[in-house]
């Protein structure tokens, strides 16, 4: 039996937790060829950038022969998180995914370190999206 998560994931509401300033960052990818607003969930982020409140940064890597394209999102100040997220991705085409970048992730996204470590205790044996 799967356990009850005690906390609401960010997923499909990133935006609204952005604005109101409980979510310092996100990050959406997608293969070369699929639609980028599909993976944004039709989140409006476009006029938040615009007006100066969030910030966006887009950039492409090649991982197992697939184009990879990723498009992340900072509150003014956390841009420090865009290079971040993106060494964290480049490290693990060097190490594999693991615990300890999966922690990165959920940091850098603005999880808790119990929300992180209940994640990692209780997912599923499912393949991680990274493999």
């Amino acid at each position: 039996m799967k356990a009850k998560r005690p906390y609401k994931p960010h997923t499909n509401h990133e935006l609204k937790l952005m604005l109101a300033g409980t979510k310092p960052f996100a990050a959406f990818s997608y293969r070369e060829g699929e639609d980028e607003a599909f993976y944004l969930g039709d989140q409006p982020f476009k006029r938040h950038v615009k007006n100066g409140q969030l910030m966006r940064y887009d950039w492409v890597c090649t991982q197992q022969g697939v184009e990879l394209h990723f498009v992340l999102f900072a509150l003014p100040g956390e841009e420090w998180r865009f290079k971040a997220y993106e060494l964290m991705w480049r490290l693990s085409e060097q190490c594999d995914w693991n615990d300890t970048l999966e922690r990165m992730e959920g940091t850098l996204l603005g999880y808790t370190d119990e929300q992180n470590e209940w994640h990692i205790a209780n997912r599923d044996h499912y393949e991680l999206h990274r493999n």
